[in-house]
Formats: structure tokens, C-alpha cells, sequence
């Protein structure tokens, strides 16, 4: 789980986890202090979040989930 804004991507874990219930309830309590502000800035975020897949093993689902509260600055960057 990775929070991007317009400062250094902010995140729970350092790489890819399972859900378990103690990785659920500290992504949980990871989400409940962060505040929607600034501007909105993915890029470093999503790279951060592709090297993290590399450390998930072929046989294991991989996936990322992009949301925001707004659009992007540069929308064609993120392309």
C-alpha cells in the first residue's frame, strides 16, 4: 500500500504482503492518519510499486490498484 501526493510516496510496508488479518489491521491503521491534500503526483508511487511486484513470486497473485481523490497534473506521464 503506497499513499502519493505531491511529497515522497508514503507507505505501510516495504514490499509486497499477504493479506493476513495483522497486515489487514495495520494497513488499516496506516490509512486512517493519512489526510488528502497537495497536489496529486503518481509517478513515484507507481515505480515504487512495480519494483515491490518483483519481489512477488510467479505463482502468486500480483496486482495494483491505482485510486485518487483527483486528477492527475500530468495525465500523459502516467500512460
Amino acid at each position: 500500500m503506497i499513499c502519493f501526493g505531491e511529497d515522497k510516496p508514503l507507505t505501510v510496508f516495504q514490499e509486497a504482503q499477504k493479506a493476513t488479518p495483522e497486515a489487514k489491521a495495520k494497513a488499516v491503521a496506516f490509512l486512517e492518519r493519512i489526510r488528502p491534500q497537495g497536489r496529486t503526483y503518481p509517478i513515484p508511487a507507481i515505480r515504487q510499486a512495480w519494483a515491490a511486484l518483483k519481489s512477488v513470486k510467479a505463482q502468486d497473485p500480483a496486482v495494483i490498484f491505482l485510486l485518487t481523490d483527483a486528477e492527475f497534473e500530468s495525465p500523459a506521464a502516467v500512460k
